[in-house]
């Protein structure tokens, strides 16, 4: 009889997987895209500049952003965060495997967009019906750049990055209900 109680899994070795898990079952409570058209609130502009700030754009400013110019806006070729964060999101990854390992790594993203698939795409509906903006367009670009901020966040998590990491900031802009589409030029435009 073999022991395996060296091969067995301890929780307890893990606590940013643990913090993951919370933060993937969290994703269903954001109020995701409930504020984007409306005007900004006073420290909204703010948080737009620490996130672009973080992610390398200092001194840039902040664009109201409509639902009507929201796809084209997240397709504009000189949309300068898709790059970056790709980087980011590569090295993130790295660390996160090697904190929780490739397979849990693996699950956690799952979990993830998994629920971007089914609760957060309703609120997208929902929020863009409300809008008169329901075109499977915009509804794509929406959910692509929900899923692409729950997957970096996570990465914040699981690889117990800092609450000053460009994905946390971005995020905290989704947790007010907002969008922020993307850096073109020297304007970060949010919805």
């Amino acid at each position: 009889m073999s022991d395996d109680s060296d091969d067995a899994f301890d929780l307890d070795d893990y606590p940013s997987l643990i913090a993951g898990v919370r933060f993937v079952k969290s994703i269903q409570h954001v109020p995701w895209f409930v504020h984007a058209g409306r005007p900004f609130e006073p420290d909204l502009a703010e948080l737009g500049l620490a996130y672009a700030e973080a992610l390398g754009f200092p001194g840039i400013a902040v664009a109201a952003a409509a639902w009507a110019d929201a796809a084209e806006l997240a397709a504009d070729p000189d949309l300068a965060s898709p790059d970056i964060e790709g980087q980011l999101a590569g090295a993130l990854a790295e660390e996160a495997a090697a904190t929780v390992g490739p397979d849990n790594l693996e699950a956690a993203l799952a979990d993830a967009g998994n629920i971007v698939q089914t609760a957060v795409r309703d609120l997208a509906i929902q929020r863009a019906a409300q809008a008169g903006y329901d075109d499977e367009e915009t509804l794509n670009a929406a959910l692509e750049a929900a899923h692409g901020i729950c997957q970096g966040a996570l990465l914040v998590v699981l690889a117990v990055g800092e609450e000053d990491h460009p994905f946390a900031r971005k995020y905290r802009l989704f947790e007010r209900g907002r969008w922020p589409i993307g850096i073109i030029g020297e304007t970060l435009h949010l919805l």
